[in-house]
């Protein structure tokens, strides 16, 4: 995912006033976007994350984690957890089930929205070794609990293909009608395949644990009203390293801010030396001077680059106005505005 978050915004931002971008997690409080950052660390070093999604099910502005564990066991899993009165609360949990054996059972999850409004769960399980029916369970939120609208089943002997809605034997007409009333698009004429795998393009598409990280690290940086939030033409900037205030100067990471700004950067590490390139200017920074060129023109800064934890960290207002930008600082919501 891009560094620089692509966002709707609830209103435009202007230089007078600031609007905070919509996200998933606009119902959620920065305390409950921790708690999921935090079974999201643990999901991974436990069992390993193979695909996440964090999405709202039932448009109540709350998002639900949907989450396919096993990379580092080899045990899959299907687990969905919710926001419940302030906790981080499992819902759904697909080995507590007790439906299938363990030995060749093969499960999958993806997510979609459907036609009728709500976000459905679909997962898909099987016991290769066992019996041949497999099931795909559309699963939904209602209240405080996962529950399943429809399960559709397949048989996936190729000579004896029969199909299941709802535990009732149907043709393949209605099986194909009922997986789309709930499923954004059928790839071709076949909704499933003989190797098992069902054949649909969701609405969603499940992420990856960085994508999911980078999610939250964007809902941490806008609910947390101590972190400075930098906006680059109404999207918000989210950072490897938070900006800071020096001195009455806000220092950002330097790669983050200028390739947010469409600058092409380079960092030399036996001078310390930034240089940064953006259609006719060309910025060169040093690490603790405070003098920069800007077309070969030396203009003083407020404060000098430093290194911090391994970041190199920049005067903001400096390197944007160079680059052609206009700047914008809100103190009271300690929100950047910036125009490029």
């Amino acid at each position: 995912m891009k560094r620089l978050i692509c966002t709707v915004l609830a209103s435009a931002i202007l230089f007078s006033t600031v609007a905070y971008a919509s996200t998933v997690f606009d119902g959620a409080d920065l305390e409950e976007i921790k708690e999921y950052d935090a079974i999201i660390d643990r999901l991974d070093n436990q069992y390993g994350i193979d695909k996440i999604k964090i999405f709202d099910m039932d448009n109540d502005n709350i998002p639900e984690l949907v989450v396919k564990t096993g990379g580092n066991t080899g045990t899959t899993n299907i687990q969905i957890y919710s926001l419940i009165n302030g906790n981080c609360t499992k819902l759904y949990d697909f080995n507590d089930e007790g439906k299938y054996s363990e030995s060749n059972l093969k499960i999958d999850a993806e997510v979609t929205k459907a036609k009728d409004g709500l976000g459905y769960v679909i997962v898909a399980a099987g016991n290769y070794s066992l019996e041949p029916w497999h099931d795909h369970e559309f699963l939904y939120k209602d209240g405080g609990s996962i529950k399943r609208k429809i399960i559709v089943s397949y048989d996936s002997r190729e000579n004896d293909k029969k199909y299941k809605v709802a535990g009732q034997p149907s043709n393949r007409g209605l099986y194909d009608t009922t997986v789309k009333m709930y499923m954004d698009a059928i790839n071709d004429s076949s909704a499933v395949n003989t190797d098992g795998s069902f054949n649909f393009t969701p609405r969603l598409n499940m992420d990856s644990y960085n994508d999911a990280k980078e999610i939250i690290h964007q809902a941490l940086i806008e609910k947390d009203p101590a972190v400075i939030k930098v906006f680059i033409n109404d999207n918000i900037l989210v950072t490897n390293s938070n900006p800071v205030i020096l001195n009455g100067t806000t220092m950002v990471p330097m790669r983050d801010v200028f390739e947010a700004l469409g600058a092409k950067v380079n960092w030399d590490g036996s001078t310390k030396t930034i240089t940064a390139v953006r259609s006719n200017k060309v910025i060169n920074l040093t690490v603790g001077s405070s003098d920069a060129l800007v077309n070969n023109s030396t203009v003083s800064l407020s404060e000098a680059p430093y290194v911090s934890a391994g970041t190199t960290m920049v005067p903001l207002r400096f390197v944007s106005e160079a680059l052609g930008a206009k700047v914008n600082w809100d103190g009271a919501a300690r929100v950047v505005s910036i125009s490029i």
